[in-house]
């Protein structure tokens, strides 16, 4: 309401329409609104203001003018990419907050001042209802997600105060929600740490590829220069470069000595996935997976396959596949098998007949892609690229070939199952941290009940797995609707089982090296050098970069 208490409600249909009424709820007149609404909010002065975005991420505030009954596009204020907007208050024309720092905005001036840091101080960042009170104070809402139910909420009061706990300084490029979740249900509990994030983009960000290279750099520099956080969300960072260079602990002396973490409550083969040179560099919460689903009827009932059976089941036109580009292919396989590169030494083997052998099975992939449209995931494909999330997508591509699928993996050289995983996030501890007992209680947190439900992926907690398979079962899942609503089965769920219980490879790989091997590999795909030749080339370029990275 407006400080005449005139009441602003928004409506999505075929457009977006803001409608207003009077105190008594009389119709006065409504507003087309050319973006997207996300709510409505009163400033200071009692205007009522939209809170809308053109849908790129950045988000804006756009006021109604009463009198002229009309937006005011002239006031209109950016906000970039923010999550929340609130009312404001005596003291602030409106809050907001970036998925990090809570801000006032001075009503002169329209001066924005960072007020607290959101999950810093233990708050949920799922859905966010803030009131201010008197004395600087607030009264907040907060949600989080989980894959059960659509929201937890919680009620809090913010007020003034001092933090004498022990600090714990966490690095991220770019925290996703469940980064914020955590570092939030961690500092609402512990009583002796706290956890300090620093990041360089805000959740929503929409980051160019410059800004990400030289965030790296900076990040690579500070590092060198002995400028070390205790705990490090490693997602876009080079992992295996950081675990090869001695900056990160193996945590599994931690998760073997930990008396409430017992192996076989989990999916077990996910922490040998997630290891590298048998060390575990970080945990993560969830992972998704990516596979390959192919019909019984055309490739039998065995799991797995080498290289030389895929191309000639392909190239006999035994198989139809659906979904997977031969670039994409070749950069999945980089990204998960280390078999090319080992970090500790800097040694390369992108000249050996192995690395030949998949550059001309890449190569013949896009040539009969060429001379045939590439089949819909709607058509008779029998061959399908599958990234899964949820028993929902088993159950979907399961159904999709007839209920004969056989979750076959990716093809590599040794014919073994190859699922890929790729972690929801990336936690591990710095050799640097004098409080690894401090940044151990944080990081086990990500193996608890709580954070392996509230995930959009596979929870690998055994316990958590059946839960929440079971209540897709019954239709009690945020991924219900939209994609697959038929059935879950019990086939459904055992291959999801199945496909989870054998996933051995992560998705790691540095990407400045794959951008190099990528890049090299189009003169083969689209020019005059042979495999042979980009194999040398991409040998040569590789190990330098490996030993300026390593």
């Amino acid at each position: 309401r407006d400080k005449d208490g005139n009441l602003c409600v928004t409506v999505k249909s075929s457009g977006a329409y803001c409608y207003l009424f009077d105190r008594s709820g009389n119709y006065l007149f409504s507003l087309a609104d050319p973006w997207n609404p996300d709510a409505i909010i009163s400033k200071a002065d009692g205007q009522l203001t939209v809170f809308d975005t053109v849908g790129d991420g950045n988000y804006h505030l756009l006021p109604i003018n009463m009198e002229a009954k009309a937006f005011d596009y002239e006031a209109r204020v950016d906000l970039g990419a923010v999550s929340c907007v609130f009312s404001g208050g005596e003291s602030s024309d409106y809050y907001f907050y970036d998925f990090a720092e809570f801000f006032t905005v001075d009503p002169a001036s329209g001066e924005k001042k960072p007020l607290f840091n959101w999950s810093n101080l233990g708050l949920a960042s799922g859905d966010a209802h803030v009131c201010p009170l008197p004395d600087g104070k607030f009264a907040v809402i907060a949600g989080t997600f989980s894959q059960t139910q659509q929201l937890r909420y919680e009620f809090c009061i913010v007020e003034p105060g001092i933090d004498d706990r022990t600090v714990l300084t966490m690095f991220s490029l770019q925290p996703e929600s469940s980064i914020l979740e955590a570092i939030a249900l961690f500092n609402k509990s512990n009583d002796e740490y706290r956890i300090e994030l620093t990041s360089v983009f805000s959740m929503s960000q929409d980051v160019t590829s410059d800004e990400w290279n030289n965030a790296i750099q900076k990040f690579s520099v500070e590092l060198i220069a002995g400028e070390i956080p205790d705990i490090l969300d490693l997602n876009n960072l080079p992992v295996e470069a950081l675990s090869g260079s001695g900056y990160l602990v193996d945590l599994y002396p931690y998760l073997n000595n930990d008396p409430a973490i017992h192996m076989e409550d989990y999916f077990d083969n996910v922490f040998t996935a997630l290891s590298i040179h048998g060390k575990l560099p970080f945990l993560t919460s969830s992972v998704q997976i990516l596979t390959m689903f192919a019909d019984e009827n055309a490739v039998g009932t065995k799991r797995g396959w080498t290289v030389e059976e895929y191309a000639a089941l392909k190239n006999n036109g035994d198989i139809i596949v659906s979904g997977l580009d031969p670039m994409q292919f070749l950069e999945m396989l980089l990204a998960a098998d280390s078999q090319f590169v080992n970090w500790e030494t800097g040694e390369c083997r992108f000249d050996s007949e192995d690395f030949v052998r998949l550059l001309e099975l890449c190569k013949s992939m896009l040539e009969s892609e060429a001379s045939a449209q590439l089949v819909s995931p709607d058509s008779q494909a029998n061959c399908r690229y599958a990234p899964l999330t949820s028993v929902i997508f088993v159950a979907e591509y399961n159904y999709s070939l007839g209920r004969n699928a056989n979750p076959i993996g990716f093809p590599n050289e040794s014919g073994d199952v190859m699922h890929i995983l790729i972690p929801a996030n990336k936690i591990g501890i710095t050799t640097a941290c004098e409080h690894a007992d401090g940044a151990w209680a944080f990081a086990r947190s990500f193996l608890e009940p709580t954070l392996q439900e509230s995930g959009w992926f596979f929870p690998y907690l055994r316990s958590s797995f059946e839960k929440i398979g079971a209540a897709a079962s019954k239709g009690n899942t945020i991924w219900t609707g939209g994609m697959y609503n038929g059935d879950i089965t019990e086939q459904d769920l055992a291959l999801a089982r199945e496909i989870l219980g054998s996933a051995l490879y992560c998705r790691n790989g540095d990407a400045g090296l794959t951008e190099i091997i990528l890049d090299c590999v189009q003169d083969y795909f689209y020019g005059d050098r042979s495999a042979q030749e980009v194999a040398a080339l991409i040998q040569q370029k590789a190990t330098i970069y490996v030993s300026e990275h390593k």
